[in-house]
């Protein structure tokens, strides 16, 4: 069996056992990251120049498991990966956001580690004026290192299922 997947698997066993903590100070911390993160997607007009290193990759971490939709559903299995496949993904629209709704966050956490799901507009447009528009739905699983917080799994898939009532 693949180790970090079983060290994944493991995490996530650990955080389901152990019941979330009410602290305000761990979700609003969380919150900012994620919203923090997804502003880091948003280059709008600027797309063409997107570097990822610069914007995104302080947010993930080196060993970052990934299940994203880009033309195909794709496995990552490292920061290079994600960077080989998510800049030049974005470079090819003229404008591009990634912009998660606030209102669609939630958060569980334990300790160290937080899980997020939320909703997400992605919208593009290319110079011949093609358009995009994917809403999508995400899961994160977040672990702190130090004080800050860093994703170690992203699980992103279109189309968005909206929210049983």
């Amino acid at each position: 069996m693949n180790r970090k997947f079983l060290t994944l698997a493991v995490a996530v066993v650990a955080f389901a056992a152990t019941p979330a903590t009410a602290d305000d100070g761990d979700q609003s911390s969380v919150r900012s990251f994620v919203m923090e993160w997804s502003a880091a997607w948003i280059p709008g007009e600027e797309a063409e120049t997107f570097f990822y290193y610069a914007r995104v990759k302080p947010f993930c971490a080196d060993d970052i498991l990934a299940f994203d939709l880009t033309e195909h559903q794709t496995v990552i299995r490292s920061i290079e990966e994600h960077s080989s496949i998510w800049e030049p993904f974005v470079r090819q629209w003229d404008q591009w956001t990634f912009r998660v709704l606030p209102d669609s966050v939630e958060v569980t956490h334990s300790g160290d580690i937080a899980v997020v799901t939320f909703f997400v507009d992605n919208e593009g447009v290319k110079a011949d004026g093609e358009t995009f528009f994917g809403p999508a739905q995400g899961t994160l699983l977040l672990k702190r290192v130090g004080e800050s917080w860093v994703i170690a799994h992203e699980h992103i898939s279109l189309p968005r299922r909206e929210r049983a009532e």
